[in-house]
């Protein structure tokens, strides 16, 4: 009996310590900037809650007349870590994610440093989150983008390597109302013209290794595209309670 007890002990700690370990800060930040044809270059604020254990995630959406990209990415000075880039389809619609550990804490500047040369159609579109509770390795767990010339169903889907993973998407299109839909929870409205919007997994709850799908909607068929990127659980505080906790056996 007082086996029995202690392993049942042990497997709900280790099992409630583990899930949903990362979690997302209440407070997000959105940013559009107006179209240009040089060295567009989009600056907004963004406040991270003191932890070691964040990830702070900039989400980024527009359309081109060429084939651009994103140069760079900085928080508080800092270059964030590309995640996963869609590069732009026929239509010009691009996605980007890029990360950050261990951001500074406070309110801080993201600066997105944009494309050259060719002209923007719309807004340059960009996203903040920050996430707590994540492994500090600099990388990502698993990415996945996709892009189409028309469509209302945008599904990304990403093989999760990582038990109590997260993940993260962003939409960008034409101008549609962009929806979550199965799995998928909208981090914030969208924003821009044309529309960009970003979507996790918040309600679904944390992921399991192996295929996982977040999709989202639109309200009419436009060009569009997607970059998604999923990020793993820090363990280490968890297994040090473990390890630490005193469990008391009742004869």
């Amino acid at each position: 009996m007082k086996k029995l007890l202690l392993i049942l002990i042990f497997c709900l700690t280790a099992t409630n310590l583990a899930y949903g370990a990362i979690a997302r800060d209440p407070n997000a930040a959105t940013s559009a900037t107006a179209g240009s044809t040089v060295n567009k270059t989009l600056t907004f604020a963004y406040t991270v809650t003191a932890g070691s254990t964040n990830r702070l995630i900039v989400a980024i959406g527009f359309e081109w007349s060429g084939t651009q990209s994103i140069t760079s990415v900085t928080y508080a000075g800092t270059t964030m870590t590309l995640g996963k880039a869609q590069p732009t389809n026929a239509n010009g619609d691009t996605s980007y994610v890029y990360f950050l550990d261990n951001p500074t804490s406070g309110a801080n500047n993201v600066v997105v440093n944009g494309v050259t040369n060719e002209q923007m159609h719309g807004t340059l579109n960009a996203f903040a989150q920050n996430y707590s509770g994540v492994k500090q390795n600099g990388v990502v767990d698993a990415s996945y983008g996709t892009s189409g010339a028309s469509g209302t169903t945008y599904t990304g889907t990403l093989t999760v390597v990582a038990d109590n993973s997260w993940a993260t998407m962003v939409n960008q299109n034409g101008g549609a109302i962009i929806s979550a839909s199965t799995n998928a929870t909208a981090v914030s409205a969208e924003i821009g013209s044309p529309t960009a919007r970003p979507f996790d997994n918040r309600d679904y709850g944390a992921i399991a290794a192996g295929s996982f799908s977040l999709n989202a909607t639109a309200s009419s068929s436009v060009p569009w595209s997607l970059a998604m990127i999923s990020f793993e659980p820090d363990t280490t505080a968890a297994a040090a309670e473990i390890n630490n906790s005193q469990i008391q056996i009742i004869e």
